[in-house]
């Protein structure tokens, strides 16, 4: 597993459906390699939402995979 974090351009950053598609067009292009999880945490109104997608995608592999993201971000 890799451990790049990558940096999308930050006049992107504040249109969040612009970077969801971005996102999702290089990962069909094979960016990442083979993906087999995402997890996505959302804040919208207030709250937040939580998805995940991919083969395993239960409630304990996204803790486990957003705490390895989070020790990612803030390693770097």
């Amino acid at each position: 597993m890799s451990n790049n974090v990558v940096e999308l351009p930050k006049a992107t950053l504040t249109d969040i459906s612009n970077v969801l598609r971005s996102i999702a067009d290089e990962i069909d292009a094979g960016a990442y390699g083979a993906a087999t999880m995402a997890i996505l945490v959302l804040e919208a109104d207030g709250e937040i939402e939580c998805f995940g997608a991919g083969g395993g995608a239960d409630h304990y592999r996204g803790i486990a995979l957003l705490h390895k993201g989070l020790n990612k971000l803030c390693s770097t």
